[in-house]
């Protein structure tokens, strides 16, 4: 992975483009709900523009990760020796919390990650500051062209992008995401209620021409 560095009071921090926290995490999980008995391994692939933990076992029957993110399910248990075992190491937590703290340490660093459920398993996804297209974003605000696109924010490249209002669907897309309406309540919805971007038509907030603008504060 790429790492940058910042200073602050004369001592260095490191820091990376996906948080260590959210990697551990995955690939614990990985390990810990994995199909034994399929013949297949975990694993994890390192791609220009994304990393990849892959678990060979399908995600639980009736059950989305949006849920567990949200916070919404008990934990399942596939393994519950080993479940029980990462449980007494410290290693695993046994609320079915794990994709809530993935997905709260990647908004905290403005990480991209992704769930995704396939047929044969399931696998999170990071995607790298890189595949963030925050150069074309520096682009379209002059007065900012000089800023190192590596320290550009998650919430930063939305609000640049914002500077002309955008519907939901074209903010999605351009920050990398397929699913608009996940999005939107993850992403548009806090930044809405914290006075960062506004609706320009407030009193219909569900209207299909609904745009949305960046505020300036």
């Amino acid at each position: 992975m790429d790492w940058r560095v910042e200073f602050g009071n004369l001592t260095r921090k490191e820091i990376p483009e996906v948080p260590l926290d959210a990697i551990r995490e995955a690939i614990t999980n990985s390990f810990g709900h994995r199909l034994f008995d399929s013949g297949q391994s975990n694993e994890i692939a390192i791609f220009k523009n994304r990393i990849e933990i892959y678990n060979p076992g399908a995600f639980p029957v009736d059950k989305t990760p949006e849920s567990y993110v949200a916070g919404n399910q008990r934990p399942i248990r596939r393994n519950p020796l080993i479940a029980r075992t990462l449980y007494y190491s410290k290693d695993m937590e046994s609320f079915a919390t794990g994709l809530k703290r993935i997905q709260d340490a990647c908004d905290e660093a403005g990480c991209k990650v992704e769930f995704e459920t396939l047929n044969d398993g399931f696998a999170v996804v990071f995607y790298r500051r890189k595949d963030i297209n925050i150069e074309s974003v520096l682009q379209n605000n002059a007065q900012d062209n000089t800023q190192d696109s590596t320290q550009v924010t998650f919430e930063e490249a939305i609000l640049r992008f914002c500077t002309i209002p955008r519907s939901k669907k074209e903010i999605a897309e351009y920050m990398g995401y397929k699913d608009a309406k996940s999005f939107g309540i993850r992403y548009i919805r806090p930044m809405i209620d914290r006075g960062k971007l506004t609706m320009t038509i407030p009193e219909k907030p569900s209207s299909r021409n609904q745009k949305y603008k960046t505020t300036g504060k």
